[in-house]
């Protein structure tokens, strides 16, 4: 008969199990606890899955999330902070969580001023607040909190904040399109309860310049890290706009180092060090990447025979960064991912057309012996 069009994966839920309690630890009872998150059945087609449930008199509650997903988990009541925890599970073996505690604390609040600005202007500044949270900002990104208004006078007030460090970003809009452009950026720490009043926010000539090609073509999507030179910790980063463009605002005045970064692993990636805030013009020229360093391997059934049409993500282990370079590969399921960089790497595996269940491999050195990717029939 004819080939279904459809087919289903039944798969048991990833059942969470967490607690709300108030800052002396009483437990709260019959209050919403929301999820909000992005699952990939087929690993690189993202879907959301959103929703709320209730607390029981012990503040406990049990959720069913996807496996293959992050959420972001956030319990609510009126009068204190959310609590808010991010969860993330690759693992389909893994069949509970259990979060600690979620604490809701008195809310905290930041409020200032904007310097050298005047708002009589059409579209007016806006101001982004992030929750950064600890490790590195590629694994573990800052969370969008809120974005606030400004007061014509300038003033503005952040409220409902939990405890922890949030970065106020000066956004002015363009008025040609929905895009901002970062004036300054200042890190705060508040604790439960605290009311901070005094910031201000002076815009400073932000870091800007292009990344082109030995050709002069504009290179779109190269990642843009900025890091302290003297602590050595990266600061933010941005991604280069479709003519190769980019501006950033970090904290300070410098000295920064600036990365110019290919995600797709075809060029070397360029730095310059001494950078300054208020540089312009700077210019990022990206040359053909070229390395000793590979992985072979090849994709096969479980009788040992040839896959082709497999989908292969490569990963960096130690940081989980996703690379977007393609293997070359042949008609006999073979592949090699060239021009690496030396250190170990993950491969992901996931068929488009459904017939295969996903497979990954971690911890692999390159240059090692060829790697076997056995993928598992779905039915």
């Amino acid at each position: 008969g004819p080939k279904p069009h459809l087919t289903f994966e039944m798969r048991q839920w990833v059942h969470l199990y967490g607690r709300v309690i108030d800052e002396v630890g009483r437990a709260v009872g019959n209050q919403r606890v929301s999820f909000a998150g992005r699952f990939s059945p087929n690993a690189d087609r993202a879907q959301r899955h959103d929703g709320e449930i209730l607390t029981d008199s012990e503040g406990r509650f049990v959720m069913p999330l996807h496996y293959r997903a992050q959420y972001a988990i956030s319990a609510k009541m009126p009068g204190f902070a959310p609590a808010t925890v991010h969860v993330r599970n690759f693992d389909p073996n893994i069949e509970r969580i259990d979060l600690d505690d979620l604490v809701l604390r008195r809310p905290a609040s930041i409020s200032g001023k904007v310097l050298g600005r005047t708002y009589n202007r059409r579209i007016p500044d806006t101001i982004q607040v992030d929750l950064m949270n600890d490790g590195d900002f590629r694994t573990n990104p800052a969370v969008q909190i809120q974005r606030i208004s400004i007061t014509p006078d300038g003033e503005f007030t952040v409220g409902n904040l939990g405890p922890g460090t949030y970065s106020l970003t000066l956004l002015a809009a363009r008025e040609e399109s929905s895009k901002t452009d970062p004036l300054v950026r200042k890190s705060v720490k508040v604790e439960a309860g605290e009311a901070i009043e005094g910031i201000t926010l002076t815009p400073i000539p932000p870091i800007s310049g292009s990344v082109r090609l030995a050709d002069g073509t504009p290179v779109s999507r190269v990642r843009m890290t900025i890091q302290s030179k003297k602590e050595g910790r990266p600061i933010a980063f941005v991604i280069t706009d479709k003519n190769g463009e980019f501006s950033m605002a970090p904290e300070g005045d410098g000295p920064f180092i600036l990365t110019a970064a290919d995600r797709g692993f075809e060029f070397h990636q360029v730095q310059l060090e001494d950078i300054y805030s208020g540089m312009s013009g700077l210019s990022f020229v990206l040359l053909p990447r070229e390395t000793e360093f590979s992985i072979q391997g090849r994709i096969v059934d479980a009788q040992g025979r040839a896959i082709n049409g497999i989908h292969l993500r490569l990963v960096v282990a130690k940081n989980g960064s996703n690379l977007s370079c393609e293997a070359e590969r042949d008609t006999s399921g073979n592949f090699t991912f060239k021009n690496l960089d030396e250190q170990l790497y993950s491969i992901h595996a996931t068929d488009p057309q459904a017939r295969f269940n996903f497979h990954s491999i971690y911890g692999i050195p390159t240059n090692g012996d060829p790697v076997t990717i056995q993928m598992e029939r779905r039915f």
